[in-house]
């Protein structure tokens, strides 16, 4: 995907090896992303309103090159953890992406694939054949993200009975459909408007 996929705003691919290497008696694929001048978004923010939705505006043009792609990529792990803030956004780590259309070689266990907290409802229902992983789930994601950029946490983390809870219990509220504008704390109503478009409630 690094190698078909190009944007300032997206990881660069360095090096790939068809070879398999062996790590505690399991394989892996190995590939190596440029290194980015920066921190991960879960260590800057909260950003300023301007910063925040800079963010959205580049992590956008990364998706793009990702979904416009003919194979119609999906990165299905858009997070705070997976943004670089430097000179530029940068999105990073597509390790679990995938097209609807090709197997995936990415081992996932049993649990749907993606970050607990940030899934849109349809990734949880992954193992259902007739789920159709498309661009808006990232988007979804991104959203989430958006929120977490303003505020410094997650968009579920000041809900009556949530405020403690980690990722499962954020997830199941997520798919629940429980997110509210009204819950936005501290953000400003042109951003709230935005979240709750990408977000889609």
């Amino acid at each position: 995907i690094l190698q078909d996929c190009t944007s300032p705003h997206l990881a660069r691919l360095v090096d790939w090896g068809p070879q398999v290497l062996q790590h505690e008696g399991r394989h892996f694929l190995a590939y190596a992303e440029g290194f980015i001048e920066g921190e991960p978004l879960t260590n800057v923010a909260p950003l300023p309103m301007h910063q925040a939705l800079r963010m959205v505006v580049e992590v956008c043009d990364g998706l793009h090159a990702i979904h416009a792609h003919p194979s119609r990529y999906v990165h299905r792990d858009v997070k705070p953890g997976n943004i670089m803030c430097g000179e530029h956004f940068v999105l990073v780590d597509p390790g679990i992406a995938f097209a609807p259309d090709e197997e995936s070689i990415t081992g996932i266990g049993c649990r749907p694939p993606g970050t607990l907290g940030y899934m849109s409802p349809e990734q949880c229902e992954y193992f259902r054949r007739s789920v159709d992983l498309g661009p808006r789930c990232d988007i979804f994601s991104l959203g989430l993200t958006l929120v977490f950029a303003i505020t410094g946490h997650h968009a579920y983390a000041r809900y009556p009975n949530l405020g403690r809870s980690r990722g499962r219990l954020q997830q199941q509220a997520i798919n629940a459909g429980r997110w509210r504008p009204e819950y936005a704390h501290s953000m400003p109503e042109e951003a709230v408007r935005l979240a709750a478009r990408m977000i889609g409630y």
